[in-house]
């Protein structure tokens, strides 16, 4: 229907709008300034009233239309992932609380990749080798940079180190060398 398409263009507005933003916020982590942790607060926030007020329409813009025009860029990845980790985070009956702050925590998953150099990090996914080390190191940079000059809740920071770490002690992270 009518009401739901303009919906559906809102959402895909604010979701390029907020890639947009997330870009300019870890362009100045790329030049060595903290992460803007109030600003990113705020951004988790907004992420989390648009699921809670259209969590239907957000799943659809989600898994139907984004699908079909996938951006490989780093900042479309974490916004996609903060919204998954949202809509998550609603089918679990999570408090507001809890999703602002797994948001903040997708938000800052991949922050890390701001201090690699730039052809190992767009050549990297998928890759082995000698730059998948390199790209491992994404994880310590990240929860450097989170631990600069800022505040982050102690959960933030162990999902940044653990993003890439599963049950069964497979794949990698910063805790206990590479053990969670």
């Amino acid at each position: 229907n009518g009401r739901e398409d303009r919906q559906q263009e809102q959402l895909i507005r604010f979701r390029g709008d907020t890639i947009s933003a997330l870009e300019d916020m870890f362009g100045g982590v790329k030049t060595g300034k903290a992460i803007p942790q109030v600003a990113l607060q705020e951004m988790a926030k907004a992420l989390v009233e648009k699921a809670l007020a259209h969590p239907t329409v957000l799943a659809e813009v989600m898994l139907i239309e984004h699908l079909e025009q996938f951006d490989p860029t780093l900042y479309s990845h974490v916004v996609d992932t903060t919204l998954l980790a949202i809509l998550v985070g609603l089918q679990l009956q999570w408090e507001v609380k809890q999703l602002e702050e797994i948001a903040v925590a997708a938000l800052l998953h991949d922050v890390g990749y701001m201090r690699l150099p730039l052809n190992i990090v767009q050549t990297g996914w998928g890759r082995v080798g000698s730059d998948y080390s390199l790209l491992q190191q994404h994880v310590d940079m990240g929860v450097a940079l989170i631990n600069k000059k800022s505040e982050f809740s102690q959960i933030i920071i162990r999902i940044v180190q653990e993003h890439h770490a599963y049950l069964d002690g497979s794949g990698y992270s910063t805790v206990q060398g590479g053990k969670p």
